[in-house]
């Protein structure tokens, strides 16, 4: 997943581009070389000129879409990204009232919006319907916690 600006949102289950090894492998059964190149795609989150904003629902967090180990493990994982500086990392607490809400989980790469319906991803890439999503976007941030907060939640999921 190449681009300047990366932003992805989930609020049932952890966006692609930050899932460990061990949670991918388990809810999309990838395995080898699937596996491999679905961890190399998240190389932008190392790269200090990309600008990347992922945001999550408290509720995939605490998803039994795999063994608690590999949860903890996950949680882990997101709790790491939040101390990289060019990673904007939220959460969307269970008890806050959202302004909006998104059925799929989405991705913007740089004008372009990936939609993730079940298997399927839809391509957004004229401007009307990309803006959509930045509103959509734009307005979600607005419940999301971050940094010590955050943190302090992915703990408490893992356990």
């Amino acid at each position: 997943m190449a681009g300047s600006r990366i932003v992805s949102v989930e609020l049932y289950g952890v966006p692609e581009i930050a899932q460990s090894a061990d949670y991918a492998g388990y809810v999309t059964n990838a395995a080898g070389a699937d596996l491999l190149d679905r961890i190399r795609r998240q190389s932008v989150l190392y790269d200090a000129t990309a600008r990347v904003e992922i945001l999550i629902g408290e509720s995939a967090l605490r998803s039994r879409a795999c063994p608690r180990p590999v949860m903890r493990g996950q949680n882990a994982r997101l709790a790491a990204l939040t101390e990289l500086r060019h990673v904007r990392l939220g959460v969307l607490p269970r008890h806050v009232d959202l302004p909006t809400i998104t059925l799929h989980g989405y991705t913007i790469v740089d004008d372009t919006v990936l939609a993730t319906i079940d298997q399927s991803v839809i391509t957004v890439a004229d401007a009307g319907g990309v803006a959509v999503y930045e509103r959509l976007t734009k307005t979600l941030w607005t419940s999301a916690i971050q940094g010590d907060q955050a943190r302090a939640l992915l703990r408490k999921a893992a356990r």
